[in-house]
Formats: C-alpha cells, sequence, structure tokens
C-alpha cells in the first residue's frame, strides 16, 4: 500500500516517530462479513463490482493488464490500479460528542480529545489494511454521519472532520444508535467510543440493535481517573457537565461512589460479554497509542 501524503497539515500529526508507535497492529475482523472474512483475511478482487482504492508503483510480476497507461504517459513511470472488492469490511467509528466528553480533572487532555487522538489512529490503521471506515457523531441523537470509504482521500476528510468535534449536549445512546442503525444498509464492524455515562439500559439496547443485526461491535470507554477514584480530598462540590445540579462531596460519599462505579463497571462489561462484544476501559492519563496497541495485541491473541 502505497504511503499516505504526509505534506498536508492535517496529516502532520503522523509523524515518522508517530506511525512507528502504531507499526504492527491490525484490527482484524473476527466475524464473516456479507459472505467473506473480513478486514486482513479478505482477498483484493479485480474485475466488476468493485471499488477503486488507489494506484501503487508496478512490480515484477505484476497482471500487466491492471497498468494504468494514462499515469504512465504523465509520470513516464508504470502504476498498478488496485480495486477493493465490496464485501470488504465496513467499519463505523460511533463518537460520543455528548457535554461529559469535555471533562479532565488527571489527564492533561479532555475525554473529547483523547477521542479525537484515538479515532485518528483508529482510521489510519483501518485504511492502511483496506478496510472502509466511517464516522457517526452521536450526543442525545445522530448529529452526523459520513459513509465509509477506504481511500486515502477520505482519510483525509475523516481527520478534518475529526479534529472540529466540539463536546457538547446531552446524552442518549439507545436513541441516537438505534436511528444509526436504521441508516446503516451493510453489517460490519461498529465502534463506539464513548464515556458511558447514561442509562446503563440505555447504552445496552442501544447496542443490542447493532448485535441483532449481526453486526461485530468494539466499545471503547474513556475515562477521566478522577471518574473512577473522586480522589479530590472531600468535603468540595462537583457540578454536572450536562446539566447545572452541584452535589457537596463527603468522605461517606466517596466510598459510597466508588462501590457503586465498580459495581456499575462489572455490570456493563459483563452484559457486553453477554453479547459477544468486546469491551475495552481506556483512562485518558495513558497515551492512547500505548492503549491502543495493548487492546489490539490481546484482541489478536484471543482471535
Amino acid at each position: 500500500m502505497a504511503d499516505i501524503d504526509l505534506d498536508r497539515d492535517i496529516l502532520k500529526v503522523f509523524t515518522p516517530e508517530y506511525l512507528s508507535k502504531l507499526s504492527g497492529l491490525d484490527l482484524v475482523a473476527r466475524q464473516v462479513v456479507e459472505g467473506y472474512f473480513a478486514g486482513l483475511h479478505r482477498s483484493i478482487y479485480k474485475g466488476f463490482s468493485v471499488e477503486f482504492a488507489e494506484h501503487r508503483p508496478y512490480c515484477s510480476g505484476d497482471d500487466i493488464r491492471y497498468i494504468d497507461w494514462g499515469v504512465y504517459g504523465r509520470r513516464d513511470r508504470y502504476y498498478i490500479k488496485e480495486f477493493v472488492a465490496e464485501t470488504s469490511l465496513q467499519a463505523i467509528m460511533v463518537i460520543d460528542a455528548s457535554g461529559s466528553m469535555d471533562y479532565k480533572a488527571y489527564g492533561e487532555i479532555t475525554k473529547m480529545d483523547y477521542v479525537k487522538q484515538l479515532s485518528s489512529a483508529l482510521s489510519y490503521l483501518l485504511i492502511r489494511q483496506r478496510d472502509s471506515v466511517g464516522l457517526a457523531l452521536i450526543t442525545d441523537r445522530l448529529v452526523k454521519i459520513i459513509p465509509a470509504r477506504s481511500t486515502h482521500y477520505h482519510l483525509y476528510n475523516l481527520l478534518v472532520e475529526i479534529s472540529k468535534i466540539e463536546a457538547g449536549g446531552k446524552t442518549n445512546l439507545a436513541s441516537s444508535l438505534i436511528t444509526l442503525g436504521e441508516r446503516l444498509t451493510r453489517r460490519g464492524l461498529v465502534i463506539l467510543i464513548s464515556d458511558l455515562w447514561d442509562d446503563d439500559n440505555r447504552i445496552l439496547s442501544g447496542i443490542r440493535a447493532f448485535r441483532e443485526k449481526k453486526n461485530e461491535c468494539i466499545v471503547f470507554q474513556v475515562l477521566d481517573r478522577l471518574e473512577k477514584t473522586l480522589s479530590a480530598s472531600p468535603p468540595h462540590f462537583v457540578r454536572e457537565m450536562e446539566g447545572k445540579n452541584r452535589a457537596f462531596i463527603t468522605e461517606d460519599i466517596v466510598r459510597s461512589y466508588r462501590e457503586r462505579f465498580e459495581e456499575r463497571q462489572r455490570t456493563i462489561k459483563n452484559n457486553l460479554l453477554e453479547m459477544n462484544v468486546d469491551y475495552q476501559m481506556l483512562y485518558t492519563d495513558v497515551p492512547h497509542y500505548i492503549s491502543l496497541a495493548t487492546y489490539l495485541k490481546k484482541r489478536k491473541r484471543l482471535s
């Protein structure tokens, strides 16, 4: 696969040093999608009902039928046309852009900024392995959807859209996920990236709607570590990120909160596992590429 053009401003985050941290990582689909093995398991098909993907330099042994003579005429070099079959993996990244994602305490960046980094890296990995990836922004509704594509130009457009995301508004994962599910016509891989600060039943019902349509699902829960520990020395006040309510925090409340937090996390994780959904908690004080590498290596071992 040809290298991505790093000259464009939006792609300058992908420095050689950064790309080396992503080297060797792949996101391989675990289930059959539309009758073919998806992700790195599929083949490149030539012929009808295929999508043009890109050019690559001609190599000895390549079929000369796929030389692009128009490019040869302009550059005096041989390039091969590559195509991706319509049965390749379609991935959709679903980003929670509600107000609670604008929070930071322990981490140097907000949860939203962390999600931007994570989703940019995932977009790069998926398109590098010739899978198509799209983007959906949700709050208490479906805010935006960008259809999945697999070209480098599409990657550039995705990174532009990701860079412009601003957190705000309420959360309703069930409503927004169900609406999104009605818009998707092909089953594939759904990657939900959220802090999951919503009613447990609504979270699970929204994800269940995708599983019932035979989509593979991954859930990344992104949190600031303070949301787990509530460790700032009480007494003090806290305020809702998506409302105006305030609460006075004491030592007893901290202990109760931690117990309820751990119980809730177990409940969510166990319910997702029962639905055969991959679940991974990420904290903003751990660099996204470290967390992503740890998860993908574990996923590969279990595949």
